[in-house]
């Protein structure tokens, strides 16, 4: 993401799974760390690609949100367009 450069004060939103992934239990050591590292680090960095980008951890959803939180894509799409549409 280093190497995206910066998207300005477009809005952004980064989508993030609540949920396990890989068959990891939310309470297994080695899914808290990775989630650490994915939530605090690249999923961070996505964030501050624009002066005006946010995450949100989608709950009850792992790494298929398109799939299985469809809903949760449409709600990001509307809020980024009527932020478009406002300035």
């Amino acid at each position: 993401m280093k190497d995206a450069g910066t998207l300005g004060n477009k809005p952004l939103i980064v989508l993030i799974a609540g949920k396990g992934m890989w068959g990891l239990p939310l309470t297994s050591p080695d899914w808290v760390d990775l989630r650490k590292n994915w939530v605090n680090g690249q999923m961070r960095e996505a964030q501050q690609l624009s002066s005006h980008g946010k995450w949100m951890i989608v709950s009850d959803s792992a790494h298929g949100i398109p799939n299985e939180r469809p809903d949760a894509i449409v709600s990001a799409v509307r809020e980024v367009y009527a932020a478009v549409k406002s300035h």
